[in-house]
């Protein structure tokens, strides 16, 4: 994130309402290509069912407990199972807010967007140097 665009200022937000109305792309979204949003979104996510060997998950989750984990399943997450899970997707999946930058990496990573709640998008950005920890 630190030579990527950050928001900041007042966001404009829109709805669910307004995200369903064409020509947006139609869920689920699995490629970093069909999220056209830049800022934060309040999106259900599903993880992949597996990952490569030694690639961590990338979104994180909290759990009803309070934990933040990085699962491949919520239900599992929430129960704290270790087994192999046999949930469903919609289990499987969770709603959280992750920003663009975070979503279009996981999308490559093998996530899908299932549904977008909200975004907040932001016309104003700030920018890291990637030299130095100096803003531009």
């Amino acid at each position: 994130m630190k030579s990527k665009q950050f928001p900041i200022g007042h966001p404009v937000v829109l709805t669910r309402e307004t995200l369903l109305k064409p020509p947006n792309a139609p869920f689920p979204w699995t490629l970093p290509e069909h999220n056209t949003y830049k800022g934060l979104l309040l999106v259900r996510v599903l993880p992949p069912t597996t990952i490569m060997q030694g690639t961590p998950p990338l979104l994180g989750y909290r759990t009803h407990d309070g934990r933040l984990t990085f699962p491949l399943c919520a239900a599992c997450a929430d129960n704290k199972e270790q087994h192999i899970c046999h949930h469903g997707d919609k289990k499987r999946s969770w709603v959280s807010g992750y920003t663009h930058v975070e979503l279009n990496k996981a999308l490559q990573l093998g996530y899908k967007v299932v549904d977008v709640h909200e975004v907040f998008i932001n016309i104003s950005a700030f920018f890291f140097n990637s030299n130095s920890n100096d803003s531009k």
